[in-house]
């Protein structure tokens, strides 16, 4: 698509939608901004001992970016989210389920 704009390539778990929920009212309760709509992204992260490990993750967008977002919402097993990735990054998701659970967070079977 243009722009760099990836079309979500995934499915969403009943498990991860409720805790996708669950961060969203816990970010309403505690941020001065409501959470609008999540943000599904792979993260890559470097630790102070040089290891490096990535994952997927959720966060949100709040009321503040909405406009600005509004034209990159997709709505993926119902839920309408940004699919904030590249395209290398893309492929992780492709055909995927996002999971949670208590054990391993969000993860993708």
């Amino acid at each position: 698509m243009s722009d760099g704009f990836i079309k979500a390539n995934f499915t969403i778990s009943g498990a991860a939608k409720a805790e996708i929920e669950q961060r969203r009212q816990y970010w309403d309760a505690h941020a001065a901004s409501k959470a609008k709509f999540p943000a599904v992204a792979w993260g890559l992260y470097q630790f102070n001992d040089g290891r490096e490990a990535s994952n997927v993750f959720v966060t949100f967008y709040d009321e503040s970016n909405f406009e600005e977002m509004v034209p990159y919402l997709q709505n993926v097993s119902g839920l309408d989210l940004i699919f904030f990735i590249t395209a290398e990054y893309a492929l992780k998701f492709a055909g995927k389920i996002l999971d949670w659970s208590e054990k391993r967070d969000f993860f993708l079977r």
